[in-house]
């Protein structure tokens, strides 16, 4: 039912436990393709014990260290008509795909199968900074529409078929808001989304690092919420403004950011 994708470049610190945590599902019935997207670690070596002994995990090498490329493979040579998303830094809980499915069996109308998720790692009370993500489809759009992400990658499942049918693939010119644009064009498209009300991923924080210092996320995020927001070209201009003043080089940076609370940091 399930092609799980994971992308990881030079992941070889992580990839076990998010791999072993795929290996536990509850539901068997996927195929898992590893996609090592120019990694330079020992990467391979690792997860051969997975290849060799589970004939539903799979290996490719790619040499563009690109995770929207590596991603758009994956898509091009899955089975299934079920897509889900691993990062190799996060983890999901052992029933995570047997809970989607059923939701899907409940919810056949549906495109997008997200749900609730914690940090972990890096940071101290992290739990109660984890976003409550919206779970109905009204409330998604409402997150979409107000430039928030209400959709966590690991913790989604969606029909393959969403990028045949006017989404189009990832766009390997955006820094870590691929799957964000998804969402938005899926929205645009009238595709039905939903979160289940169970914690199923842990997605893992981790120490300051140039992926926070640079901005290079949140400029992406805007580019993506200019393009694909429902705005007037007068709005458009000085909405994209705005955007930018956030990023001057003065502005104090956070301990980190994940994607989700981009906006209600600037609160």
């Amino acid at each position: 039912m399930f092609s799980i994708l994971v992308a990881s470049y030079n992941g070889a610190q992580w990839i076990t436990e998010a791999l072993k945590s795929i290996q536990d599902q509850t539901f068997h019935d996927f195929e898992c393709i590893i996609l090592d997207n120019g990694s330079t670690d020992d990467t391979k070596e690792i997860i051969s014990p997975f290849i060799e002994n589970d004939s539903r995990f799979q290996y490719h090498y790619l040499d563009v260290a690109n995770k929207a490329n590596a991603l758009n493979y994956g898509i091009m040579i899955a089975k299934n008509e079920w897509l889900a998303i691993c990062d190799i830094d996060d983890l999901w809980t052992n029933d995570k795909l047997e809970k989607q499915r059923q939701f899907i069996l409940d919810n056949p109308e549906v495109d997008f199968v997200g749900a609730r998720f914690k940090y972990f790692g890096y940071g101290e009370n992290l739990e109660s900074k984890t976003p409550a993500l919206p779970l109905t489809h009204d409330e998604i759009c409402i997150w979409l529409d107000r430039c928030e992400n209400p959709l966590a990658t690991s913790a989604t499942v969606y029909r393959k078929d969403v990028h045949f049918r006017g989404v189009g693939f990832y766009n390997t010119m955006y820094y870590s808001v691929e799957d964000y644009e998804i969402w938005k064009k899926g929205k645009m498209r009238g595709m039905k989304f939903a979160n289940i009300d169970s914690i199923c991923m842990l997605h893992r924080i981790h120490p300051p690092s140039p992926f926070q210092t640079t901005n290079r996320q949140e400029i992406s995020k805007a580019i993506v919420d200019v393009l694909f927001t429902d705005l007037t070209d007068v709005r458009r201009i000085t909405y994209f403004t705005e955007l930018l003043q956030r990023f001057d080089k003065n502005r104090p940076k956070g301990d980190w950011s994940d994607g989700h609370s981009v906006r209600g940091q600037d609160k």
